[in-house]
């Protein structure tokens, strides 16, 4: 399970990993259940990974513009799993979390208590 809080911009804020030649390095994301994607990278974040570049995709923007950009695989630690992603990269300086990493989670976000929580779906009975 991760837990996370609520940043004063109401943003739910989780912890992972960016996994670099051997090396990990602890970062804050926003969980962006508005960006259906794995993960958004600040510019500042791309030499951090060994990104592989993988081709073009076509994103719809909150303000409905559509844009085109560069996608690159890598891998993180995410609720202690190591796991490859599809990673894009944003002139944003926020690192955002989508929902194709939450996809088999169930996310809690409690804004009164300012927690975050994203654990695995638990077995229907």
């Amino acid at each position: 399970m991760i837990e996370g809080f609520v940043n004063d911009g109401l943003e739910p804020m989780v912890e992972l990993e960016l996994i670099t030649e051997g090396e990990t390095e602890k970062i804050f994301a926003v969980v962006d259940t508005g960006f259906n994607g794995h993960l958004c990278l600040a510019e500042n974040q791309i030499d951090k990974m060994d990104l592989t570049y993988v081709g073009t995709d076509l994103f719809e923007l909150g303000n409905g513009e559509v844009v085109e950009n560069d996608v690159f695989s890598g891998r993180i630690i995410f609720d202690e799993r190591e796991c490859d992603v599809l990673t894009i990269i944003s002139t944003s300086p926020d690192v955002l979390i989508g929902t194709s990493l939450l996809k088999t989670k169930t996310f809690l976000v409690d804004f009164v208590d300012r927690k975050v929580r994203i654990k695995d779906k638990e077995a229907r009975q």
